[in-house]
């Protein structure tokens, strides 16, 4: 006999007070697996991203303030003159990078696809040395920026930074 036909027997030969019993434990069990398996994962995944959108909120305002104080401090135009042209890119980078005393948040250099381009990542960096940084590679050196993700740290000013650069 397959099971299915087996169980079937087996409720019809329960007393109604029984099937009622059963029935409504199954019913207790099914509500409980639904809560647990699909409302509860929802409700966490939820207030979850609400936290994020809280917390990248704040990293956006800070950002801002950091690139307005950074603005402030050093609000330089001048054109590319091309310095450090026989030098490698990334000799310039450290060099550069020694003089905004960022030397020290350095944590990878790896050049990239070209000789022109180097991939980095930064540590601990001060974000307003780091601005300063990238304003005098890019109008010193002509290096700009492709790509940049930055990341607050709990230490005021302070950020990690990957970022990838390129020289024209």
């Amino acid at each position: 006999m397959p099971l299915v036909e087996e169980l079937r027997q087996r409720w019809l030969t329960l007393s109604g007070r029984e099937q009622v019993v059963l029935g409504c434990g199954g019913l207790l069990v099914l509500i409980i697996l639904m809560y647990q398996f699909l409302y509860r994962p929802a409700h966490i995944a939820k207030a979850t991203m609400q936290n994020n959108i809280g917390d990248l909120r704040s990293n956006l305002v800070w950002l801002r303030e950091q690139v307005e104080h950074g603005v402030e401090g050093g609000g330089q135009t001048s054109t590319v003159n091309n310095a450090g042209e026989g030098q490698s890119l990334v000799a310039v980078l450290e060099s550069v990078a020694r003089a905004n005393n960022l030397e020290g948040s350095i944590q990878q250099l790896t050049p990239g696809d070209s000789d022109n381009q180097v991939r980095l990542v930064l540590d601990n960096a001060s974000f307003n040395s780091w601005v300063k940084w990238v304003s005098e590679l890019e109008q010193k050196y002509g290096v700009i920026v492709e790509s940049a993700t930055v990341e607050r740290l709990s230490n005021p000013d302070t950020a990690e930074i990957r970022m990838q650069l390129r020289r024209n």
